[in-house]
This record gives structure tokens, sequence and C-alpha cells, in this order.
């Protein structure tokens, strides 16, 4: 009898989420969850094998680099999966509500606060460049990828 399996003890069905996960995520998103991690885990060996170095979550723009990093490949992901600009951008806010959550239970509730005046500046930073590049760049004549 392998080790893995004793007598009177059941072994969980690697296929199925447990009942801790359904609690936790929920019916379906615990469904969801325990499907969709052993193809993030492909990826990321797969990711590790082609890539030396990380690639940096957010880079700054430089002539040698368009800004290209780990935020371009998720985005590369909704695209391949048939999302559009809107269901991303949800996701985008949902993923930064759902990380301050995070480091409000695993650092406190100053952390939680801080990264969120953050967010917030930059955000609002981040008004003055959009109307710049508005005035710069034809807008509403590029094609629906």
């Amino acid at each position: 009898m392998s080790a893995l399996r004793r007598p009177g003890r059941r072994v969980h069905d690697l296929r199925e989420p447990s009942g801790r996960e359904r609690d936790a995520k929920g019916t379906v998103g615990g469904e969801r969850e325990y499907r969709y991690k052993p193809l993030t885990a492909t990826f990321a060996l797969e990711f590790r094998r082609e890539f030396d170095d990380p690639i940096p979550p957010a880079p700054e723009r430089t002539a040698e680099n368009a800004g290209i990093g780990m935020w371009s490949l998720v985005h590369a992901l909704f695209v391949q999966c048939g999302y559009n600009w809107y269901d991303e951008t949800d996701a985008c806010l949902r993923a930064m509500q759902n990380r301050l959550k995070s480091i409000a239970h695993y650092r406190g509730e100053d952390a939680a606060r801080a990264e969120y005046e953050r967010l917030r500046e930059a955000w609002d930073a981040h008004e003055a460049e959009l109307e710049e590049w508005l005035a710069e760049n034809p807008t509403g004549q590029g094609s629906e990828p």
C-alpha cells in the first residue's frame, strides 16, 4: 500500500476542490481556482525556463523597453482568452481591491491605508498624463483587437 494511502484514511481526489477551498472561495470559485492552479504552475515553470532574468512587474518606458513587463504578459493573457478592455480594467480594479485587503491581513491596517494612498495619488497624477496623451494622439481610429 502507498505511503499516501493508509487504512481508514480517505485520500483527497486531486481533481476536486476540498471543502476548505469551497468554504473560502465558494462552490464555483473553489472549483475554478482548483482547475486553473495546475495551468498557472505549468505556465510559471515554462516562464522560468524561457526567461533567465525575471521580468519586472511594471517597468518604466525606456529606449530599450516600451514598458513591457509582467503587466503586459497579463494583458496578453486577457487578449488570448477573449476578454475586452473593460473586462481587463474591471479585473485590475478587483485585483487592487483584493491586494489592499491582503496587505491589511498580513501587514496591518496602516500598511493597507498607505498603499491605498500611494495608488490614489498615482492615479490622480495620471489624469494630466492621460489628457496630454489624448491631445497628442489620434483616438477612436484603431481597429478592434
